[in-house]
């Protein structure tokens, strides 16, 4: 299997809020930690990050899963611009995907959108309760094939 595996892109700007440098920090890193779970091929430590209880959960489960049964991903993440205060926030992500097809090394797709993430602080910690559009997950062909 052909992974390429890159650090997430971290180096977006954060604008000024009323929480530490180490709360924005924790917030760069939870974001983190799900590109570099798609770059691993983990639904289980993507999906960890996310609160069960968010309507849309399910679908962006069935869409990870999916994905990383078609493709090797690679995954960069950049934050664009955070607001909220100490309870909750909402962060504009801009988030690109490299796909490689298993059976066909050449065939290749890049993604690139920018995505909304709602985080909620639970029990001291950030929890994603929301990350929007799901469908930038889905898989790569509908069908299964090309």
């Amino acid at each position: 299997m052909r992974r390429r595996a890159f650090l997430p892109l971290l180096c977006g700007r954060l604008l000024p809020s009323q929480e530490t440098g180490r709360e924005n920090q924790e917030i760069v890193d939870l974001v983190g930690r799900l590109a570099e779970a798609l770059s691993d091929g983990s639904t289980e430590r993507f999906m960890a990050q996310i609160e069960r209880s968010w309507e849309g959960h399910a679908e962006l489960e069935r869409n990870i899963r999916a994905l990383l049964a078609q493709v090797d991903v690679s995954s960069s993440v950049s934050v664009l611009r955070e607001s909220g205060d100490e309870k909750a926030r909402e962060v504009e992500l801009d988030w690109m995907l490299e796909l490689w097809n298993r059976t066909l090394a050449a065939h290749q797709e890049r993604r690139r959108a920018k995505l909304t993430c709602r985080l909620e602080r639970r029990n001291g910690k950030w929890r994603i309760v929301a990350l929007e559009p799901v469908g930038f997950f889905g898989p790569r062909w509908a069908d299964g094939g090309e």
